[in-house]
């Protein structure tokens, strides 16, 4: 798909380069847990971190992907941020789902990550890599390191943009480009979902009221 790129040379797609590895797959997915700086920063709040990062934001997600309606996972989508592929691999599955029920072939679902360590443990290609594999979903999805704050795609050409307790960690001018920059790939009748930390919800919505936004916008705190 390369019509879906801002340039003629995209990014590394990491799966394809592991299919070729023969890398074997694990019984089943592994996701961490959500910066272990963070965990050590919540100090008596760091139960509730802990149940955020390993178990709340799974039941998040699936009560916030069911409101999307099925046809929108027929067409590009992109996870900010994607780490090592929670929400990533939740939306390759509903695209596997539809595909039963359509005539074609969903298109990919883009994750796009630097794969630091300190934003979640155990951060790599690989982990994200071994997730799919182990539920075998390399076929609907494309993994690149790639910054949030410069999307290597073009405009309007996702259908579906989301990001879990990713945004907030880069500075503030950074995650206003990254809302722009999200905003900007989402096709005009495109979806947008963030869930993240409740501190950070003002500048969200500052940032995108002023860009015309109304809906669209989850937080989870």
């Amino acid at each position: 798909m390369s019509f879906i790129y801002a340039t003629d040379d995209p990014p590394e797609n990491h799966i394809a380069r592991l299919l070729l590895t023969n890398r074997p797959a694990p019984h089943k997915p592994s996701y961490g847990m959500d910066s272990p700086l963070g965990l050590v920063a919540s100090n008596f709040l760091a139960p509730l971190y802990l149940y955020t990062s390993l178990k709340g934001k799974f039941n998040a997600w699936d009560k916030l992907l069911a409101k999307v309606p099925p046809e929108i996972f027929m067409y590009p989508s992109l996870d900010i941020g994607c780490g090592r592929g929670l929400v990533l691999m939740k939306i390759a599955e509903r695209k596997k789902d539809v595909a039963f029920s359509m005539t074609r072939t969903p298109d990919p679902v883009y994750g796009i990550d630097l794969f630091i360590r300190g934003d979640q443990s155990g951060n790599a290609p690989e982990a994200t890599y071994d997730n799919a594999a182990s539920l075998n979903l390399t076929d609907y999805l494309t993994l690149h390191t790639a910054n949030f704050i410069y999307l290597p795609f073009k405009d309007e050409t996702m259908s579906l943009a989301t990001a879990s307790l990713s945004i907030h960690n880069a500075d503030k001018a950074s995650r206003k480009i990254a809302l722009i920059e999200a905003a900007r790939v989402l096709k005009p009748d495109g979806y947008l979902i963030i869930l993240d930390l409740a501190g950070y919800i003002g500048q969200y919505k500052s940032v995108l009221k002023s860009m015309g936004w109304s809906i669209g916008l989850y937080i989870h705190g």
